[in-house]
């Protein structure tokens, strides 16, 4: 849902993202003026939970996947919030902030369904296994060393 809104509103932008949670995901609005990013859960803003205040230093991170943009991280309280909605959408937001401020890095990501995420860990574990095996070898070739000097 992608929504321009009249001049006086001062409003450039306004969509629908969403918030990926455990249990439920949670939908916002997002509202883009010439000064700020809001997100509310109501298309009123009189409750606007994340707001961003957009300036030189503001960081921003779009989210890619398979070459289409499909979120962004929020700077939030310390931390990165993941967003996520339309192609399209975020594709004019990133439009009309590339006036405004620069994007600190496009993150591509794949999300790790059980499949992935079970094979990342056997991955994990092989290649401790490895260093293990490593750190092993170099132990006993110093301790052959070791032999052969106190030999001579």
């Amino acid at each position: 849902m992608l929504i321009n809104c009249q001049e006086n509103d001062l409003q450039i932008l306004v969509f629908s993202v969403f918030r990926k949670h455990f249990f439920r995901d949670q939908s916002y609005y997002l509202k883009l003026s010439h000064t700020q990013i809001m997100m509310s859960q109501e298309c009123q803003f009189m409750k606007t939970k994340y707001i961003l205040d957009l300036n030189s230093e503001t960081q921003f991170e779009w989210i890619v996947r398979n070459q289409q943009l499909v979120g962004f991280l929020f700077p939030y309280q310390n931390k990165m919030k993941d967003f996520y909605g339309d192609s399209k959408n975020l594709s004019e937001l990133k439009q009309r902030l590339g006036k405004q401020i620069i994007f600190k890095s496009l993150t591509i990501q794949g999300r790790l369904d059980k499949f992935n995420y079970n094979k990342t860990i056997q991955l994990v574990n092989q290649l401790l296994l490895k260093h293990q095996l490593i750190q092993l070898n170099l132990h006993n070739i110093k301790l052959r060393m070791k032999q052969r000097f106190l030999e001579h």
